[in-house]
């Protein structure tokens, strides 16, 4: 089952494979991950889910930076931020 928007309570459609999801820890560390983008068509509300295996900074950090550089300042890259 696809996600549903609370919003508008459509079905949301895949927007986009692979979106990286990049977590800021409070120690300086990071996590990244890929997931699936999904949008609402009504309200353009968007959710990224179905996450695989998180990669650490910090264990490999050529491999990290080789899998998120091309995706930082573009529309598949999301940073959350839990240092706040």
């Amino acid at each position: 089952m696809r996600p549903v928007c609370v919003k508008c309570g459509e079905e949301m459609r895949c927007e986009r494979n692979n979106h990286v999801v990049e977590q800021v820890g409070t120690h300086g560390d990071y996590r990244m991950t890929f997931g699936d983008r999904y949008g609402c068509a009504t309200c353009k509300q968007q959710v990224v889910v179905g996450f695989g295996r998180p990669i650490d900074k910090y264990e490999d950090e050529q491999r990290y930076a080789a899998l998120t550089d091309p995706y930082r300042g573009s529309e598949d890259h999301t940073v959350i931020d839990i240092r706040r």
